[in-house]
């Protein structure tokens, strides 16, 4: 991110949106730009410099506590953020917090010190270099604003491919469905989109572009395997789609869907307490359907030490006729219903 032209962006309830550097005036509402909410300018000795953590802490008297939760009050009102992702992962493993440092008793031991004092550091979001956000100013003339409205829809496009109604209510303001739909149909009107019935189960317009709609007609490669996070921006699950009611899991983070082509064959859910396959353990294919229980094992970031597993198809997980499968993959210790998956070691 520091060198690629990539950036981060954080909002409300704790959001964050990339952004090639070109598109960067794209992620704000005309109708919304306004002043930073949060108190940040007094946080940076010079609005244009960039500063890492410990040189405002020193600018500003600050304590790491409080300069740490004004840094991220401040992105969350999308007026400050950091040219590293780095910090963001820091504060998802630290719920975003520093704690406080505790003064320890007369005669505790100095490694009760140590262990205080590097629990604090660890909890610092050190990585990169902190700045303030210049807002673009918002733009009043119909006709740039609508050429602004064209270059949101083809980003949406150059994404999706498809557009419609429930696919972007989770998109940020400037890029929902409200914001876009007139836009969408001028340019449907010059031929740079198509509209028309692409997919069953979704009901009202539906917009395509001509590229996508030329891969929509090709035979995908139904042997592909992959799964993805029902929180994926390309997943469907938590859509109100009559297409996927009662077929996919709830949005949550703990679930997975895994497919082969275009047929969903399983979905795990609760971070692997809940298996639900669609196929049988005797299918060809069967190992790389659980690829997902193999990432939370083996994932860089923060991989789990144990999946518990309770269910399968609704059956006990200790009685599945997919135990032997999950032998062949992982090490694994059956306690009473549930199974105990664990990284495979090697004989």
């Amino acid at each position: 991110m520091q060198e690629g032209g990539i950036g981060w962006l954080g909002s409300g309830n704790r959001r964050v949106s990339f952004y090639i550097e070109p598109d960067f005036d794209l992620l704000f509402d005309d109708d919304e730009i306004d002043s930073p909410t949060s108190d940040v300018e007094s946080l940076f000795p010079d609005a244009q410099g960039r500063y890492d953590f410990m040189t405002l802490s020193k600018q500003t008297g600050l304590t790491a506590r409080a300069l740490s939760d004004r840094l991220w009050q401040g992105v969350w009102a999308s007026s400050v953020v950091n040219d590293s992702y780095g910090s963001v992962r820091k504060g998802l493993e630290t719920q975003f917090e520093v704690p406080a440092v505790a003064t320890q008793p007369s005669g505790s031991a100095r490694r009760s010190r140590r262990s205080s004092y590097g629990s604090w550091r660890g909890a610092l979001p050190l990585p990169g270099n902190w700045f303030s956000i210049s807002r673009p100013e918002p733009i009043t003339d119909f006709v740039e604003r609508e050429e602004k409205n064209k270059d949101r829809v083809r980003v949406l496009l150059d994404r999706y491919g498809i557009l419609f109604r429930e696919l972007i209510l989770r998109e940020s303001p400037a890029f929902r469905w409200p914001s876009v739909f007139r836009t969408l149909r001028l340019m449907e009107l010059s031929g740079e989109v198509i509209a028309g019935y692409f997919f069953e189960g979704i009901m009202g317009p539906q917009f395509a572009s001509p590229k996508a709609f030329r891969m929509f007609r090709q035979d995908s490669d139904a042997d592909a395997v992959y799964w993805m996070n029902a929180t994926d921006p390309g997943s469907l699950a938590g859509l109100q789609m009559d297409a996927v009611h009662g077929r996919l899991p709830k949005r949550l983070l703990g679930n997975y869907l895994t497919f082969r082509g275009s047929e969903l064959v399983g979905t795990i859910g609760r971070s692997g307490k809940d298996i639900r396959m669609e196929v049988a353990a005797d299918d060809d294919r069967i190992t790389s359907y659980f690829g997902a229980l193999k990432h939370l094992l083996y994932r860089d970031v923060q991989p789990q030490r144990t999946v518990t597993v309770e269910t399968i198809n609704g059956q006990d997980a200790a009685s599945s006729d997919y135990l032997d499968v999950l032998r062949t993959m992982f090490d694994v210790r059956i306690d009473y219903k549930s199974v105990m998956l664990y990284r495979k070691t090697s004989s």
